[in-house]
């Protein structure tokens, strides 16, 4: 049984679509299907083999997670869950992080479940390693968490006082790929430090990253919390200065590099 994500919600989670089906993965699809890349270690395993392939999913189950009961996955998404979007809006900015990060606290949650499964069938030797991924993924559940927390809090507040800065990029061509995700980057492209892996339990500084092919253009979405403008902003304009093809190789050279919700 999995439970709502939301703050203080016990109704049981039900399945839910982090990137939406009809506008955006139905663009991506063919025959109602969508490739998704495998994460870096697993992909470099299979590359080395020559016997590399993505996964192939049918729109129904792509992006699907379980995050939300039923009430919060309609009422609290309705207004980016229609078919002509204003991604320019900023009512609707602090929603698609809030769901970029349920999705990835649930994933690292499964990641904790399936660790915990494979303790006992491990040989004592490779426990310690086992261990340690164990404490990291805790680490990591409680931060993303308390920023689930925050987000929440301040996606139903009245207050007025956005907690996010957004940076909305507009192509004029349509990318084969969308992804809406939190990447913990731990330089930007100067090599200042950004997050400290080595480290966890300090605070960690989420740059939220999506991007919607939509009727032939594509809509880049930065974000990141007001309290992170010295870490992330001069990346962010360097990233604005970028012509559109080199925008496009640094955007996957990053998503493929740090999401697991990219198709």
């Amino acid at each position: 049984m999995h439970n709502c994500l939301m703050p203080g919600c016990m109704r049981p989670a039900i399945n839910s679509h982090s990137i939406q089906k009809e506008k955006h993965l139905r663009l991506l699809s063919e025959n109602g299907r969508v490739l998704c890349p495998m994460s870096d270690k697993i992909a470099e395993h299979y590359v080395k083999s020559g016997k590399y392939r993505p996964k192939n999913l049918g729109i129904k189950k792509a992006t699907v997670f379980r995050g939300f009961c039923s009430y919060h996955d309609n009422d609290l998404f309705k207004l980016i869950e229609v078919d002509s979007l204003d991604y320019y809006d900023v009512d609707l900015h602090i929603l698609f992080a809030l769901r970029a990060t349920a999705y990835h606290l649930a994933f690292k949650k499964l990641q904790l479940h399936q660790t915990v499964r494979n303790h006992g069938l491990l040989r004592s030797e490779n426990l310690e390693s086992l261990n340690r991924v164990f404490a990291e993924l805790l680490d990591e559940i409680s931060i993303y968490s308390n920023i689930l927390n925050t987000l929440y809090v301040a996606s139903t507040s009245k207050s007025g006082k956005p907690i996010l800065v957004t940076n909305v990029l507009e192509l004029n061509s349509q990318s084969p790929f969308a992804t809406t995700s939190p990447l913990n980057l731990q330089f930007d492209h100067k090599d200042r430090r950004i997050n400290c892996w080595e480290t966890l339990h300090t605070p960690l500084h989420p740059l939220f990253v999506s991007v919607f092919p939509d009727s032939g253009r594509t809509y880049i979405m930065i974000q990141y919390f007001q309290s992170d403008f010295s870490k992330f902003c001069l990346f962010v304009e360097y990233l604005a200065t970028l012509d559109h093809y080199y925008l496009g190789i640094q955007l996957s050279n990053l998503i493929l590099s740090h999401s697991q919700n990219t198709f």
